[in-house]
């Protein structure tokens, strides 16, 4: 039986193989030169980026080149944009210089690109700190922001108002040491002020808070009564509203509610639970015509 796979095995090629046969000893030759020539890393400075050409653009844009090792770019530490240029570096050095001669004065997104080599021993060690971290946006604004919006406590504002009249009265001394006499009552009043101000708000909302959280309280405690009764009115036999139905009518079937029961099913009742029974209230249910008669007209 033949099958689709065939056994035979495809060898191997060599991996210094030349095009033709004829140049092998050749390509051979050349081959055992450069391998054992052995240049370390090349480290490139890329200038002028255009916006929108971050790492991971970058990176698979000069792997064409070679093998990029490391990549920075630099960006603000407060916004987290990009400040407009990089360092990338390659696995060997000749890549490079290459890469540098190539991608200088290079159009990219409307902005010439300057590009350099730079020598090893004018690399810094830090120089690529952090580069293998994975970007995220700073939050430190936006900690700060709500930090400086939210609600004081009477104790925060108090040391606030303390410490500015502190810097006043340091301010004044200063001037005095100059020569220049500087009232302060002024400001001084302006900010007794604005603190009385700020208390006055603070145990507003301290009290519309209290306020809220009693009647919050009651509720809770009428629910929690209203629960208990329901549970002894069951427990006892309390109220039931019973509930006027007709029987013959099928296309309608309305849901009785806990505690209610319907009066054609009055009689399917046990006496024990019509024992506990100690009030009946009764109560129509609503009347649904899908085919109303017409009215009479008189002559």
């Amino acid at each position: 039986m033949a099958t689709g796979k065939s056994s035979r095995k495809v060898p191997k090629l060599p991996e210094n193989l030349a095009l033709l046969p004829s140049e092998q000893k050749e390509f051979e030759k050349f081959a055992n030169v450069e391998s054992t020539k052995v240049t370390g890393r090349g480290v490139v400075y890329l200038g002028r980026i255009p916006y929108g050409f971050f790492e991971n653009q970058m990176r698979a844009y000069f792997s064409q080149f070679g093998k990029v090792t490391r990549l920075r770019l630099s960006r603000s530490k407060r916004t987290g944009k990009s400040k407009g240029f990089a360092f990338i570096e390659f696995l060997s050095e000749d890549v490079a210089k290459i890469v540098a001669g190539t991608m200088n004065n290079y159009l990219l997104l409307e902005n010439l690109l300057k590009c350099r080599f730079i020598p090893p021993e004018e690399v810094k060690v830090n120089l690529f700190k952090g580069c293998n971290r994975k970007f995220s946006a700073p939050k430190s604004h936006i900690i700060s922001r709500d930090r400086h919006n939210s609600a004081k406590s009477t104790k925060v504002i108090r040391y606030k108002t303390i410490r500015s009249l502190k810097k006043l009265n340091k301010r004044v001394e200063k001037l005095k040491d100059i020569g220049i006499e500087f009232d302060s009552s002024n400001l001084e009043k302006s900010i007794m002020t604005s603190l009385d101000k700020q208390l006055k708000s603070v145990a507003k909302k301290e009290t519309d808070d209290s306020s809220e959280m009693k009647t919050d309280e009651s509720t809770l405690s009428a629910v929690d009564a209203s629960h208990s009764t329901n549970e002894g009115d069951s427990t006892t036999g309390g109220s039931i509203l019973l509930l006027e139905d007709n029987p013959s009518d099928d296309e309608i079937q309305i849901k009785t509610p806990p505690n209610c029961v319907k009066l054609s099913k009055l009689n399917q009742l046990s006496k024990k639970e019509l024992r506990k029974v100690k009030t009946v209230k009764t109560a129509k249910a609503p009347s649904f015509k899908l085919f109303p008669k017409p009215k009479k007209v008189k002559e």
